[in-house]
């Protein structure tokens, strides 16, 4: 028996390269998120936050 293709894997080959417009876009929280990451935080933040 061969190996799975990694295609049918839960591992799947990402792009090399990923711009800074897709990482906004998929990784950047909402604000919702944010607000509750500096709801949990002991400093006082939005400082960097738009």
């Amino acid at each position: 028996m061969g190996m799975t293709s990694i295609e049918r894997t839960a591992y799947p080959r990402f792009k090399r390269l990923v711009s800074a417009h897709e990482l906004h876009l998929f990784f950047a929280p909402t604000r919702e998120e944010a607000a509750w990451a500096a709801e949990r935080m002991e400093i006082s933040w939005p400082c960097c936050w738009r």
